[in-house]
């Protein structure tokens, strides 16, 4: 096999990639806003994806997936179609990229499901009252704390090399196990770095599409520019700040 198969080329473009990102996430947030007003006009209840079935859980999460982390593997999925550009199969191999990055954060999806489940039977054998807003509280805490974790900083500079992704993963041996191993080995750095703004999104964000947008622009602010490594620990610093002010308040109202 050439090596125009297997390594892309300096100079890149990607409008079809680019276009098929937006469509896709375009069409995932219009469900979003259709689903919000829905749940605006009495149509849903509960606290969100979380707190659904399972099946129902996996279905909004993958949405919300689409719509958020999905336009950030633009880089990853450019530069791997021009790799495989001369290959009969390549929007199946670009499928496969897909399918394994989603799948990374489809298990940190279950796990996280897993949890609040065991949160749950937790508080039903042993009660505990917990103020409005703690939880809140909790999760911008951590999520701030973690913008000054080392860990974050490495999954970033993982997530700004796709070149070394493609490079490392495409042999062109097992098409379709090499562009699955590809998407998901992408998609757990992307996890390592955005899991906690995740979670503020799942926990804050769910009912205001405003806030979805602006942890979606941060996230891949920070995953695709080096400006992201600026911005890190101030947004963790507002972050904290909020957790805090909120903290008090609802110490306040108890």
């Amino acid at each position: 096999m050439s090596s125009s198969t297997t390594r892309p080329p300096a100079r890149t473009r990607w409008p079809g990639v680019t276009l098929a990102l937006l469509a896709t996430a375009a069409l995932a947030w219009v469900w979003l806003w259709f689903d919000h007003r829905g749940a605006g006009a009495g149509h849903h209840h509960g606290a969100g994806p979380v707190a659904a079935p399972f099946g129902l859980y996996v279905g909004a999460w993958l949405v919300m997936l689409v719509a958020m982390m999905l336009p950030t593997t633009r880089p990853l999925l450019g530069l791997f179609s021009t790799a495989v550009r001369s290959r009969r199969d390549r929007p199946v191999l670009l499928g496969a990229v897909v399918a394994g990055y989603l799948a990374a954060w489809l298990g940190a999806g279950v796990l996280a499901f897993l949890a609040d489940r065991g949160a749950r039977a937790l508080a039903a054998v042993a009660p505990v009252t917990v103020a409005p807003g703690l939880p809140l509280v909790g999760v911008l805490a951590l999520a701030g704390a973690y913008q000054f974790v080392p860990l974050k900083y490495r999954c970033l500079e993982q997530c700004r090399s796709p070149r070394t992704f493609v490079l490392t993963h495409w042999h062109g041996r097992r098409p379709l196990r090499e562009a699955a191993w590809l998407g998901a080995d992408h998609g757990r750095f992307c996890v390592g770095c955005c899991w906690a703004l995740m979670a503020v999104m799942v926990v804050a964000g769910l009912h205001d599409l405003l806030v979805m947008a602006a942890l979606a622009a941060v996230m891949a602010v920070e995953k695709n520019t080096t400006l992201g490594d600026r911005l890190a620990r101030p947004i963790g610093v507002v972050l904290l700040l909020l957790a805090a002010v909120l903290g008090v308040d609802a110490l306040v109202r108890v």
